[in-house]
């Protein structure tokens, strides 16, 4: 009869636990990064908009309504017209 070969020793725990934990905290650490990037630059962005002056933008917001609402004839022969009535003429044809 022969001689059967077999294991020796055990399966070394301390490593298979380092290489199942590995991945776990760097997955965490990676979560954390992204979570803390994505806030610092909401809080960038934030600031950026609370600068603006609200006036400013009031009065952007008005002369945009001001321009959808408007008849205006441009200097190379066309005409602009409400959003409104640019409606209807197109549910009409």
């Amino acid at each position: 009869m022969s001689q059967l070969d077999y294991e020796k020793e055990d399966v070394s725990v301390s490593k298979i636990a380092i290489y199942s934990l590995l991945p776990v905290i760097f997955l965490v650490v990676s979560i954390l990064g992204v979570h803390y990037f994505l806030k610092r630059a909401q809080f960038k962005t934030s600031l950026f908009v609370n600068k603006a002056n609200t006036g400013e933008v009031t009065n952007l917001e008005i002369n945009a309504k001001r321009q959808l609402r408007s008849y205006v004839k441009k200097d190379n022969g066309n005409y602009t017209i409400p959003i409104d009535r640019a409606i209807g003429i197109y549910i009409q044809e």
